[in-house]
């Protein structure tokens, strides 16, 4: 992933709290072959509450690959799974394609990889998929494990970081999300909000101070 200079990314601060919440449970049903779960991840990209309010996400067909001699599930770029023979699993797969999908929309570059936005995305394709209740579930198993998933991880940016981003992506013809930019502009005002208060603490302090 390619970023500004001097901008390193946000560190991955739940991604083993997201773990162990999804090792808390059952893993979905499984799939048969790995051409069960190359329909499978077709079918869901191609849902149209999925594709119509983010036409990136329409790009091309998902590569599903075997995984062979990984350890792990992993999405690669925003094409392609490698999905492991014991991975081939429902709640797996869609994890894998939640980050897919982060990829797609651009959001990869401003968030953690299992922050709050991977999270709302992970959670909209549980229920999207199997049904409020299997959401429900899952939201709970995140809760015990302290998973945070409301707010943005945009506003976890520092201010001069994200005006390097904005300057950056402007050069380089990048569209910003925007929340983003709704995330800056919450960082500007605490900022101005905190120097007003500053400034008006050293006003107080000269109470009684002859000039």
């Amino acid at each position: 992933m390619t970023l500004p200079n001097g901008v390193k990314p946000l560190r991955d601060w739940q991604k083993e709290r997201v773990y162990d919440a999804e090792d808390d449970g059952e893993k979905g049903r499984p799939f048969e072959s790995l051409a069960a779960v190359q329909r499978y991840c077709t079918e869901v990209m191609a849902k149209d509450w999925l594709v119509r309010p983010h036409p990136l996400l329409d790009l091309a067909e998902i590569e599903v690959h075997d995984g062979r001699g990984s350890r792990r599930a992993r999405t690669v770029g925003a094409f392609a799974l490698h999905v492991p023979r014991w991975a081939r699993h429902e709640q797996i797969v869609l994890h894998e394609l939640a980050h897919l999908i982060m990829v797609r929309r651009r959001w990869s570059r401003f968030c953690a990889s299992h922050g709050q936005e991977f999270v709302q995305v992970f959670l909209h394709l549980i229920g999207a998929q199997n049904g409020f209740g299997a959401r429900q579930e899952m939201a709970a198993r995140f809760r015990r494990r302290r998973v945070v998933w409301s707010g943005s991880d945009l506003q976890r940016w520092p201010a001069d970081m994200a005006d390097r981003w904005v300057e950056w992506c402007r050069r380089e013809g990048i569209e910003l999300p925007p929340e983003f930019m709704l995330a800056q502009r919450r960082v500007e005002v605490r900022l101005a909000a905190k120097e007003e208060a500053l400034f008006a603490a050293s006003l107080e302090a000269t109470r009684g101070e002859t000039w």
